[in-house]
């Protein structure tokens, strides 16, 4: 299940989460994002992805809603 964090906050991200495995499902990939269309780099937050990473022990991934590629890439990085 691909879950976007958008607009959440980590408390909100951690009760989605139990709820979805608490259903027997660990299949779970939780996406950083920032709800602004276009998002500035200056709100962007690369670094949440290393934050929800380390706080769920899942994979993470970036909904990108920024102009350009840029920070697609550095997200891979």
């Amino acid at each position: 299940m691909v879950l976007s964090t958008g607009m959440a906050t980590l408390c909100e991200v951690d009760e989605a989460v139990r709820t979805v495995l608490n259903e027997g499902n660990d299949n779970i990939i939780l996406l950083q994002c920032t709800t602004q269309y276009p998002c500035i780099y200056e709100d962007i937050n690369l670094k949440a992805m290393q934050s929800l990473r380390e706080a769920f022990k899942t994979i993470v991934g970036f909904s990108d809603h920024s102009l350009g590629i840029e920070c697609a890439v550095a997200a891979v990085s």
